[in-house]
């Protein structure tokens, strides 16, 4: 997990200090895992710091050694912004109030398909007809999960009508979005590279 500079940890000697006095020295990109596990609180972690680009320091703290911890926590980041998506940032997944294990395992796979079909969709949106723009701090100024959603849901409530929007959605859903192009409005499908 993630800790705050100004977190206070005890070391193997009993000083206490701020976790940030151990990765002062590092470069930016550069990164250090503490050999020793110390205290934070009442829990005994491994900590492990790095200088992200804009001078900042991430510094995580595990319940056990990793080889790689950064490398983890991409990974739990990952699935932190999928549970995002599934829950307040697109389908309210929370709301639906459900307790029941099937039930609960049904919809899970639904919004799966639902979430995939979303990403695809924004990932092509961005790649062929309007790329997201970036915003000053060099984000995205919204998801390419969110951007996906947002159109199949105009789509879906407002186009389907439109044979040519049906059939897009379709190509969405089936085809990767990098043999997908557009040509003068039209979906182009990147056969030969499909295989």
């Amino acid at each position: 997990m993630r800790m705050r500079e100004n977190q206070l940890m005890t070391d193997q000697q009993g000083r206490e200090m701020a976790v940030r006095s151990r990765f002062r020295d590092l470069k930016t990109n550069q990164n250090r895992r503490l050999r020793k596990a110390c205290w934070v609180g009442q829990a005994r972690v491994w900590l492990s710091g790095m200088r992200l680009e804009d001078g900042e320091l991430l510094i995580l703290a595990a319940n056990q050694r990793f080889r790689e911890p950064f490398d983890t926590y991409a990974l739990r980041w990952e699935i932190e912004n999928l549970f995002q998506c599934l829950k307040g940032r697109g389908f309210h997944w929370e709301d639906t109030r459900m307790t029941r294990y099937f039930r609960i395992k049904k919809v899970m796979a639904l919004l799966a398909i639902g979430f995939c079909w979303a990403h695809k969709t924004g990932e092509w949106k961005h790649k062929v007809t309007k790329p997201l723009a970036l915003k000053k701090h060099g984000r995205p100024e919204q998801s390419l999960f969110r951007y996906g959603l947002d159109y199949l849901t105009d789509a879906l409530l407002h186009s389907l009508h439109k044979p040519m929007a049906a059939i897009r959605l379709w190509v969405l859903f089936w085809w990767p979005p990098h043999l997908i192009t557009c040509h003068q409005g039209t979906v182009v499908l990147d056969v030969k590279s499909a295989g």
